[in-house]
């Protein structure tokens, strides 16, 4: 969807914003989500929440594909955002009454949700600036990302800080609410979907493995890195269970998670583009 240049400036100030917040928001979760997880439960409980949410990962994803296709992102995505920042509310008020639910419960959205609408973001600015703006855009929202992941590991050790843990969920469900009416203001104007809500619905997801041997070579990478990263994954939070204590999670994981996603960002920048050319 093309854009005059008038409103461009405004349109990408919103969308760094949405993005810098929905990526703090992300790591942010995801030190909030591993803190109370491993607060309230055993750490034998782990693999089971893990095996649990990459189930429930796969058929929000199958769902989602379809809904897309139905509703397009312009319509579907911002009320996604709400509705989030509205359950992370729900979490927080239950957190002291159910305190296992809500930290189960916080592990699944995370976990299952986040990567979702991170996705549905891009869809949004896909549709929402026409291919010559979008290259100078997209430039501008990689360095807002790297901010939001610098942002969310602070945020979260910040808000800990002066209030608890607890807290956190609330600031979680602020950032996410932010984003849905930022991205709601980037949709305005962009297509809606399918007017009769039948064209481009996706057939068998699976068709393209057994078609393309390349489809099928890249599934099988993905297999292999995601089994070997919640192997790791498992390994690194039991050694913090068992010598942290509850209130040192909390800041462990902030910390964590923010110089993976620094480091992971220094490292594509550094040899991502070189390695590319190179294959």
């Amino acid at each position: 969807m093309q854009t005059s240049e008038h409103n461009t400036g405004l349109l990408t100030a919103i969308a760094m914003t949405a993005a810098t917040l929905m990526i703090a928001q992300h790591i942010a979760g995801k030190a909030t989500r591993d803190a109370l997880f491993l607060s309230h439960f055993d750490i034998a409980d782990l693999p089971k929440a893990m095996m649990l949410s990459a189930a429930v990962s796969v058929a929000a994803v199958v769902a989602m594909s379809r809904l897309l296709a139905r509703f397009g992102p312009a319509r579907l995505i911002p009320p996604l955002y709400i509705g989030s920042a509205a359950l992370l509310v729900v979490q927080w008020m239950l957190i002291d009454l159910m305190p296992n639910v809500a930290a189960g419960a916080l592990y699944l959205h995370v976990a299952a949700l986040n990567s979702i609408l991170i996705s549905g973001f891009w869809s949004v600015i896909n549709e929402r600036f026409d291919p010559y703006s979008a290259k100078r855009v997209i430039t501008r929202l990689a360095a807002a990302t790297t901010f939001g992941g610098l942002l969310g590991g602070l945020a979260a050790k910040g808000m800990a800080t002066i209030a608890d843990t607890n807290a956190i969920l609330l600031m979680l469900g602020a950032m996410h609410l932010v984003c849905g009416l930022g991205i709601g203001f980037l949709a305005r104007g962009t297509a809606q979907g399918p007017s009769d809500g039948r064209e481009d619905i996706p057939g068998n997801l699976l068709a393209p493995l057994k078609r393309n041997r390349l489809i099928r070579g890249m599934a099988l990478l993905g297999l292999l890195v995601a089994t070997t990263a919640a192997v790791l994954d498992y390994l690194l939070k039991a050694e913090a269970a068992a010598t942290l204590s509850k209130e040192e999670l909390i800041t462990f994981f902030s910390y964590f998670y923010t110089a993976v996603g620094l480091g992971s960002f220094l490292i594509q920048s550094a040899i991502g583009n070189k390695a590319l050319r190179w294959f």
